[in-house]
């Protein structure tokens, strides 16, 4: 829940992540400061990460969508992982 910031107005939700604590730049990061459990897989590889491609846009309601399936406040109204992987924002983001 502490990645998660909602708007009681309008219920928008965005999901953020504060791990890294360091301004985005256009060199890479050398030092990772977030849960390396959530660390990019580059950075375990190479020793530095670009954090800029990580970024996923909040502009894209499809991507909006699929959060809210897996947001449902009734466990019922959830979208299943089997089915979860079936949902047009993955057959989009493959696209790209």
């Amino acid at each position: 829940m502490e990645n998660l910031l909602i708007n009681p107005d309008t219920l928008k939700v965005k999901l953020i992540d504060f791990g890294c604590g360091d301004f985005l730049t256009k060199m890479s990061y050398t030092s990772f400061a977030g849960t390396r459990d959530y660390c990019p897989p580059e950075y375990l590889m190479t020793g530095e990460y670009h954090g800029e491609p990580a970024t996923v846009s909040t502009k894209d309601n499809e991507c909006c969508d699929m959060i809210r399936c897996c947001l449902q406040i009734d466990p019922k109204q959830r979208t299943e992982l089997e089915k979860l992987s079936l949902h047009s924002w993955f057959k989009i983001a493959n696209k790209k």
